[in-house]
């Protein structure tokens, strides 16, 4: 009998050590709370979506100055034949769907072909989907920027024998809260009601 006393002893000696041996390693590998706001804050940082471009108006414009709205960001360029129109058709029809809460919205139309598209060409070509659409150009490296910053894709095609060409790039809406961050990204092939509904989602989520 004494002989199985000590055993169980031994064991729970044992049980014991290995569990405080595990607390050290789990507090070790755990960050301070400390760390833990600098971790949260460096991946907030991550989900900014930050650029600097020239306005369809001629006048620089950063992310700063979407601050304050809802903001959705679309790739294209003024000579794409049915993507790009399709795409900002829907959205308009999207915003119109939502009501009150689309007046929160604003969009940004950034182009993928700075060559061609300049301030003037974009504005006269937004007018035809929505006034509220900000055009959004700048020189190739700001574009090649921006369309990294977004994870976007844009690749100019082999021009034609009478020097026209075309651009394949994403097809998609990326949505910025009013504090800049990325919320979320919507295909372009999204039906009209399902794109106002997840819109809508999204900004109840962010007041909730």
């Amino acid at each position: 009998m004494k002989r199985y006393w000590i055993t169980g002893v031994l064991l729970l000696a044992a049980v014991v050590g290995v569990a405080v041996y595990l607390g050290a390693v789990r507090a070790n590998r755990e960050p301070s709370p400390a760390a833990r706001a600098v971790n949260q804050g460096t991946s907030a940082a991550r989900h900014q979506r930050a650029f600097s471009l020239i306005d369809s108006h001629g006048s620089p414009v950063t992310d700063q100055f979407f601050r304050g709205d809802w903001l959705v960001v679309f790739f294209g360029f003024t000579h794409c034949e049915d993507i790009c129109p399709t795409a900002l058709l829907k959205l308009s029809a999207a915003l119109e769907a939502l009501g009150d809460p689309g007046r929160r919205v604003r969009v940004a139309f950034i182009t993928v072909d700075p060559e061609r598209d300049t301030p003037e060409v974009l504005h006269d070509y937004l007018q035809k989907f929505s006034p509220k659409f900000t055009g959004l150009t700048g020189t190739p490296e700001q574009i090649d920027a921006v369309e990294h910053t977004f994870r976007a894709y844009a690749e100019k095609q082999a021009a034609t024998n009478e020097g026209s060409y075309a651009m394949n790039h994403s097809s998609s809406f990326y949505v910025l809260d009013p504090e800049g961050q990325f919320c979320r990204q919507i295909s372009a092939e999204t039906e009209v009601k399902d794109l106002a509904a997840t819109l809508r989602r999204a900004m109840n989520l962010h007041a909730d």
